[in-house]
């Protein structure tokens, strides 16, 4: 092997091993509050609390319309969605599963939430999930309001 074939194949070696210089080594606490939607015009609210060794708790709060058989109309309402989960200050990995609902027109469904933070901490895009009602899957996506 001559020179120029070991610096070609060291350089393909090195280069497998290189980590971007875009990654943070350690993204920026999830805590505080969220806003966003899901699946089209359905806005949510998020507030997330850290705890020990990675464990995340929040509380979902749903802007979302009901057929008042009272009134005949469409009315609001604004469900809230209990959280627990994990999250990874490293990969910026979210990770939430429904633990409870204040849901008095059952609206929701129990779900699970996979998100990923950006490099700035500003935003989160991932999928949610839920087997409740039959299998569905979307994106979701939310940005930081404040901490």
């Amino acid at each position: 092997m001559n020179k120029f074939s070991t610096f070609i194949v060291l350089s393909i070696l090195l280069s497998l091993f290189h980590v971007p210089s875009a990654a943070p080594s350690k993204f920026p606490s999830a805590h505080g509050y969220w806003e966003g939607n899901w699946g089209g015009p359905t806005p949510f609210n998020v507030y997330l609390e850290p705890g020990k060794d990675g464990a995340m708790t929040g509380t979902i709060t749903w802007s979302l319309q009901y057929f008042n058989n009272g009134t005949g109309k469409m009315a609001d309402t604004y469900p809230k969605e209990f959280l627990r989960g994990t999250w990874n200050e490293k990969t910026g990995v979210l990770i939430l599963n429904t633990t409870g609902e204040e849901d008095p027109y059952g609206l929701l469904s129990p779900g699970y939430y996979q998100m990923q933070m950006d490099a700035s901490g500003a935003v989160m895009k991932g999928f949610t999930s839920s087997e409740s009602n039959g299998y569905f899957q979307t994106e979701i996506e939310m940005s930081r309001i404040r901490t």
